[in-house]
This record gives structure tokens, sequence and C-alpha cells, in this order.
């Protein structure tokens, strides 16, 4: 059951306690299979996180950005319909 946040009788911000590994698991396998992919997607961005070389590697790719070396949208279509190809 997902859990919300709600305002207390004083008007205050009152947030649900964290979930456990078992709720999580539990919520997860009730999403559809994008969904989990978007989940299993960020899960691995926080498992990496602290590490030094992940952290100077987007660092990196947001110079790029900012430089102006970006990636066109038929460029990304192509990339998809790749991926989508191979089953990933």
């Amino acid at each position: 059951m997902m859990r919300m946040a709600g305002i207390d009788p004083l008007g205050q911000l009152v947030q649900p306690p964290p979930m456990s590994i078992a709720e999580i698991k539990a919520e997860a396998q009730r999403l559809p299979a994008s969904e989990v992919q978007h989940l299993a997607a960020f899960f691995h961005h926080l498992s990496r996180r602290s590490d030094p070389a992940y952290a100077a590697s987007l660092d990196a790719a947001a110079d790029a950005a900012a430089r102006g070396d970006r990636v066109t949208l038929a460029e990304v279509r192509r990339l998809d319909a790749s991926l989508r190809q191979s089953g990933l």
C-alpha cells in the first residue's frame, strides 16, 4: 500500500515512515515493466553516486552538453530503435 504524506491539525507536513526493503520489493512487483526499468536505472545511479569516477563522468557529460555537444532527436530515435530491436 502506497504511503502518502499528510498535513497534521496544525498545518504541518507529516512524512510517512520510511519503507522497509520488503515493502519496496512488494511495491516494485506491482509496477509495469517500463516503470521497473526506470526504477532499476535509478537504483543503479544511487548505488554509484558516491563513486568519484562516476561523479567525474557525470560532470564531464554536463560540461560537454554545456559546450553544445548534444545528441539530436534523430540520433536518439535511431538508438532507441536499435535497442528495442535487440531486446533491450
